[in-house]
């Protein structure tokens, strides 16, 4: 979910159109909430801990109706901007062959000029951990 809320409000807003376009469906992923406009969150009249109290509103509408958040983010913003007090789980875009991030995360995007066959232009390219994923999800 690529996040432009500022409040409360519009969360459950957003989720509930996720929703809707989801239907019935279930999910073997949770769903990524990844807020990227950190250069103007300021214009919205938000601060660091506005924009996790709206990562954690989105979770919780989600956990209520029976879906898994984790928290989709560079290495940089995992470590300087959001506070995830709670550890709800991560998705770490890190650009690099090996990665120095000490968070804990299920999956790794490592690279985004990846190539795959008959896929014009580039890719992300991620590694799963799927023992995390499993205890994420609860399987």
């Amino acid at each position: 979910w690529h996040a432009e809320e500022s409040s409360a409000k519009e969360v459950k807003a957003s989720v509930d159109y996720l929703l809707s376009v989801l239907g019935d469906n279930t999910l073997d992923f949770p769903i990524a909430y990844d807020w990227e406009d950190y250069i103007n969150f300021e214009q919205y009249g938000m601060n660091l801990r506005d924009l996790t109290e709206c990562f954690y509103a989105f979770a919780d509408e989600l956990k209520a109706r029976g879906y898994v958040t984790c928290l989709y983010g560079s290495k940089n913003s995992h470590e300087n901007i959001w506070m995830n007090d709670r550890k709800l789980p991560e998705w770490l875009a890190h650009y690099t062959s090996a990665t120095s991030y000490a968070g804990d995360y299920f999956m790794w995007q490592h690279s985004s000029t990846g190539k795959i066959d008959g896929i014009n232009g580039d890719v992300d390219l991620d590694v799963l951990y799927n023992d995390k994923l499993k205890a994420i999800m609860g399987q």
